[in-house]
């Protein structure tokens, strides 16, 4: 029988500095480390002092270090983060965030205590110049957390269940649910971690959505691949493939998501006035968002005019879907 109640996996390549800051924040979780915690770090060939630092850890933290003799591709190593674990639930972590402080043990608590497909977290963000004060981040006594079925938690989490350290999936469902499945299907989409997320919403029809941030993620540290083509094309693919409440229901909801919470602030970022700019490979971006949602109402009404020439028109109607977003994320993300 599996001893194993949390897996926690740490997929990283040459980031030792901030693979060091979470290990840091895991290390400060528990006075004793408890045996229903197992940490899998999956080192893709570093070329840096990862090696060591993963060893400054291993007198506190239990950690299995797996170095891969050569490099097998981001898309690889998110893929086999399934597959190295044992625990019934699996909690994969970016080398790039930190945990807060008494935010592992609640969440510990929960996957103890319960049996759920997804649990969704919420998570806040800090810039590399903050990081000296991240150990002062912590979670309140009592964190807001709700229950909510497959239909639910898809329309509320929405484009964030894209966000790989936000889910902590049952594995264990997923493979009783389905005997066959293959976490490597979707390797080259840049996110073959939506398989098992959907597959974990179909196994089970009860999750759970921690709304108080529990972790941080580095903000602007997202890039390698084409922001449009990924979350454009991809996902909504992906959205068919494994989670069709029916083909347009899902599909519209994601494509309303990604129109509305994502593209605006990364655009926005892009033209340099706010936000964190982040790293993505080029591509024609006015071209590839008109192929991709030219046709949806929402791009008219919200997208359309941050695309003009006008920084006027870019800042009004950016204002407005932040304001648009706000109101729909109090009523459930009703108008998706």
């Amino acid at each position: 029988m599996n001893s194993f109640v949390l897996s926690i996996v740490i997929p990283t390549y040459s980031r030792a500095e901030k693979l060091n800051l979470l290990l840091f924040s895991l290390s400060n979780s528990f006075s004793v480390w408890p045996n229903g915690i197992e940490v899998v770090i999956l080192d893709n060939a570093s070329t840096d002092n990862t090696a060591q630092i993963v060893s400054n850890f291993l007198d506190i933290i239990p950690i299995k270090y797996v170095r891969r003799p050569n490099n097998i591709g981001m898309d690889g190593n998110i893929a086999s983060c399934f597959d190295a674990t044992s625990g019934k639930y699996l909690w994969i972590l970016g080398d790039d965030e930190i945990l807060y402080r008494n935010s592992l043990k609640y969440i510990f608590e929960i996957c103890s205590n319960n049996d759920f497909g997804i649990l969704h977290l919420e998570n806040g963000g800090f810039k590399s110049e903050d990081e000296h004060i991240i150990g002062d981040l912590s979670i309140p006594e009592k964190p807001e957390i709700i229950s909510l079925n497959s239909e639910l938690l898809f329309r509320n989490a929405n484009i964030f269940l894209t966000f790989i350290s936000a889910n902590i999936t049952n594995k264990l469902a997923v493979i009783k649910k389905f005997p066959d499945f293959n976490s490597k299907s979707d390797i080259n989409t840049f996110l073959p971690q939506m398989a098992w997320t959907y597959s974990a919403l179909k196994a089970v029809d009860n999750h759970f959505f921690i709304r108080t941030p529990m972790f941080g993620a580095l903000i602007g540290n997202t890039g390698g691949y084409k922001f449009i083509e990924v979350f454009g094309v991809n996902l909504i693919n992906l959205t068919n493939k494994y989670f069709p409440l029916d083909t347009l229901k899902s599909t519209q909801i994601m494509s309303n998501a990604v129109i509305t919470r994502l593209i605006p602030g990364e655009l926005i970022a892009q033209f340099g006035k706010i936000g964190s700019k982040s790293n993505f490979t080029n591509e024609d971006i006015n071209t590839a968002i008109y192929n991709s949602f030219g046709e949806k109402i929402y791009f008219k009404i919200f997208l359309k005019p941050i695309l003009s020439n006008s920084l006027f028109l870019r800042k009004f109607f950016f204002i407005l879907v932040r304001v648009f977003n706000k109101l729909n994320k109090k009523m459930g993300f009703i108008f998706l």
